[in-house]
């Protein structure tokens, strides 16, 4: 949930530099942690209240195992399949953006003159 709001917030702040790139306050940053570690609290917690009475419905032949197929299912896609399509989507806009930006800076290879590369003479 961490690297997905990082991800997130990444191209947020290379899209729209002037609104997400300088308004970055404590309180936001707090809110965003608070909010990750509050769904990551609310996936983890029918587990322990479900199964915190009863240790042999959890202890399945000498292993710890989540019997509800369901609670799997819905837990699996929203704490690992739902950020990583989020991710994969941010980053790959992520890498589109800076692939446009680089295109409006001009020629495809100006980096070269600033990092001392050959450059052509104005006189031939």
């Amino acid at each position: 949930m961490h690297l997905c709001t990082i991800s997130v917030d990444r191209y947020l702040s290379l899209r729209y530099p002037m609104k997400f790139g300088r308004n970055k306050s404590r309180r936001r940053v707090t809110l965003k942690i608070v909010f990750v570690w509050l769904l990551s609290i609310a996936m983890s917690l029918p587990l322990s209240l479900m199964y915190s009475k009863d240790q042999d419905s959890v202890l399945i032949d000498g292993e710890c195992q989540i019997p509800d197929p369901l609670y799997k299912f819905i837990g699996s896609i929203i704490c690992f399949y739902i950020p990583l399509i989020v991710m994969l989507l941010t980053y790959a806009l992520t890498v589109r953006l800076l692939a446009q930006q680089r295109q409006n800076l001009g020629t495809p290879d100006w980096s070269s003159g600033w990092l001392g590369g050959p450059t052509t003479a104005l006189g031939n």
